[in-house]
């Protein structure tokens, strides 16, 4: 895990990104999911090997300060995640979870997406964090 990206906002708050991937691997018969996540509360959740999500540390700092004040948006890399939080392109208020998740059925192969991550200020649209996000799953027979 490295630090990707890290800025403070004038407020004090600072915004980062320090898990860029989520990884799912599993054996047949269950299904792989991949999941990253923004959550309203500030954490960052992600699978990290196994269909389970953790918390991959805190998106903002202190967390107190997470929600409505901050916006996200993501842009495709090429393959889209299955699951995605509304179009992409399309500004989003942190005051609601946003999860970008891909699965991967037994015997599927590796299936994988990638996208680039903004976070911006919604007061004034100024962009603090921006970091390409990358999702891989299988499913092994």
């Amino acid at each position: 895990m490295s630090v990707k990206m890290m800025l403070w906002a004038p407020a004090g708050d600072k915004i980062q990104i320090l898990v860029t991937s989520a990884t799912s691997n599993t054996t047949s018969p269950t299904n792989a999911t991949a999941v990253f996540r923004l959550e309203s509360d500030g954490d960052i959740g992600a699978t990290l090997g196994n269909n389970t999500i953790q918390d991959a540390g805190d998106w903002i700092i202190p967390k107190s300060s997470a929600g409505a004040a901050y916006e996200c948006q993501w842009t495709s890399l090429g393959n889209d995640p299955a699951t995605t939080p509304g179009a992409a392109g399309t500004w989003l208020a942190l005051s609601s979870t946003r999860t970008w998740s891909i699965l991967a059925t037994p015997g599927g192969g590796v299936v994988t997406a990638s996208f680039t991550l903004e976070i911006r200020r919604a007061s004034d649209g100024v962009v603090l964090a921006t970091e390409n996000i990358s999702l891989a799953a299988e499913s092994i027979v």
